[in-house]
């Protein structure tokens, strides 16, 4: 692996035009895997394989959210006493 092929979380979040914190969030819910998109030379140096950090840029293998298609919603109605009331005229003039 060569240097070139390698970035720092400050690179990576300018490249993803993300904040470091969610870089490190996103490897926290091993968004991004360990040995894969990055290796942890010590405790406290992490580096990123460019090459893998495009693949999951275009959404490809490895990209744990890479369609919004797995994801479903669902819309539940509020029960009739959870359903917001209009709030009333102040009559109080002061």
């Amino acid at each position: 692996m060569n240097q070139d092929d390698l970035a720092t979380v400050k690179e990576v979040s300018g490249i993803l035009k993300m904040s470091k914190q969610t870089i490190y969030n996103k490897i926290h819910k091993k968004e991004f895997i360990k040995n894969k998109h990055y290796y942890k030379p010590s405790p406290k140096k992490i580096l990123f394989k460019l090459s893998e950090i495009k693949k999951w840029l275009k959404g490809g293998e490895g990209n744990a959210h890479s369609s919004n298609s797995d994801f479903k919603t669902e819309v539940v109605p509020l029960k009739q006493e959870q359903k917001r009331q209009t709030p009333q005229p102040c009559l109080i003039n002061i």
